[in-house]
């Protein structure tokens, strides 16, 4: 996953790839680095979709934003537009995550 410092630098990724998935995290959460140990994983399940993370001690307006205070969070988007969210403090599993894409996909038709 490429670690996204900025809102411009999240505002070009999101708009440079047809598909993306952005994992909201903080370095101060266990359920954070537990999905990391999964990542990659996603990204090849998922070849199709750009993974991005952003650490709430980077770009912390944008968690204020969105109004996510638990983390990791998960946002997808499509054509950069925000389609769908998955946001919860609760520890994911890859099978959760990638039930959640695999149904932000499907509702798009």
């Amino acid at each position: 996953m490429t670690l996204i410092k900025s809102i411009s630098e999240l505002e070009q990724s999101v708009m440079s790839h047809p598909k993306v998935v952005l994992v909201l995290s903080s370095d101060a959460c266990p359920d954070c680095h537990y999905l990391d140990t999964f990542a990659q994983s996603l990204e090849d399940t998922f070849p199709d979709i750009a993974f991005y993370k952003v650490k709430r001690s980077d770009v912390p307006m944008l968690f204020t934003h969105y109004d996510v205070y638990g983390v990791p969070s998960i946002f997808y988007y499509s054509n950069g537009v925000l389609k769908d969210t998955y946001i919860s403090k609760a520890r994911k599993t890859f099978a959760m995550v990638s039930a959640f894409i695999f149904q932000a996909i499907k509702k798009e038709g």
